[in-house]
């Protein structure tokens, strides 16, 4: 029995997950809605957000993070104000090692979104997207979105600049109208390339 607990006691302590760093940081994210079948809307976007790396195990090299952040897009196009504002919560994994006085941490993850706001004004006009009796049921959106990334960080001292890709696996828009013998169709996603100056403590 003292056997059996002495390997559990190991083996919780090879998995324990210790904290290691917080970090804050701000993002510019250009990003796409990609329209299957039509434009793409390239809007730009500001975020800001929060980490907690913690090191996985008895290997402080590999790092679990999660955290959350705030972004705000925006964009202009053919008379038509677009604005949209989300919640994303990241988790990762990475592996952070040493060149120099210089660490490197490339990483990859997953992520889930909750839209706030998404909405189009043209001639003084506010319509949401979430609102089918505003935007009309072809335009409708679903707020919560869940999607992937990849990146890597470099920091020195305490500062970092990062760089990544990520793309929503699920569609913003997804629906489909039968017009007698015709069906009109609209399919869209984000993705955004996100430059990232963080600080961490």
């Amino acid at each position: 029995m003292k056997k059996i607990f002495a390997i559990v006691a190991l083996m919780l302590s090879v998995m324990t997950v210790n904290a290691q760093n917080n970090e804050v940081y701000i993002q510019i994210n250009p990003s796409t809605v990609h329209n299957d079948g039509g434009d793409n809307l390239s809007p730009f976007g500001l975020a800001a957000g929060y980490n907690r790396l913690f090191g996985i195990g008895c290997e402080d090299n590999l790092k679990l993070i999660a955290g959350g952040k705030f972004n705000y897009a925006w964009k202009s196009k053919d008379d038509v104000d677009y604005s949209f504002m989300k919640i994303a919560v990241p988790v990762s994994v990475g592996y952070r090692f040493q060149a120099g006085q210089v660490g490197i941490m490339p990483y990859a993850g997953i992520d889930c979104s909750v839209f706030l706001l998404a909405k189009a004004k043209m001639n003084g006009e506010s319509k949401s997207f979430f609102d089918e009796d505003e935007c009309g049921e072809l335009a409708k959106a679903s707020r919560v979105q869940v999607g992937g990334h990849i990146g890597i960080d470099a920091d020195y001292k305490n500062f970092v600049l990062g760089v990544a890709y990520q793309s929503d696996f699920t569609k913003f828009q997804d629906n489909t109208i039968s017009l007698g013998s015709f069906e009109e169709k609209q399919k869209s996603y984000f993705s955004e390339f996100e430059i990232k100056l963080g600080y961490r403590f």
